[in-house]
C-alpha cells in the first residue's frame, strides 16, 4: 500500500499526499494497542466448571442406558 502512495506522490502537484499510509499506520497502531481489533480475538480462558458439557458427557449417559 505504501507503494501506491509513493506512486501518487510522483505526480506533479501531489507531493507529500498520503492517502493510504495514514490509514495503514493508524490501523497498525490500533492493532498493537488492542489485541483482537480487526482480527481474531484471543480465546477466553477455559472454564473447568463446564467440563463434561459436550459430547464426552453424552457417552457416559449412553453407557448407563
Amino acid at each position: 500500500m505504501r507503494e501506491i502512495d509513493r506512486t501518487i506522490q510522483d505526480i506533479p502537484g501531489l507531493e507529500g499526499l498520503t492517502l493510504l499510509e495514514d490509514t495503514l499506520d493508524r490501523a497498525l497502531d490500533r492493532a498493537a494497542r488492542t489485541p483482537g481489533w480487526g482480527g481474531v480475538a484471543p480465546a477466553a480462558p477455559r472454564d473447568s466448571r463446564l467440563a463434561g458439557a459436550g459430547p464426552e458427557a453424552w457417552s457416559a449417559s449412553q453407557a448407563a442406558a
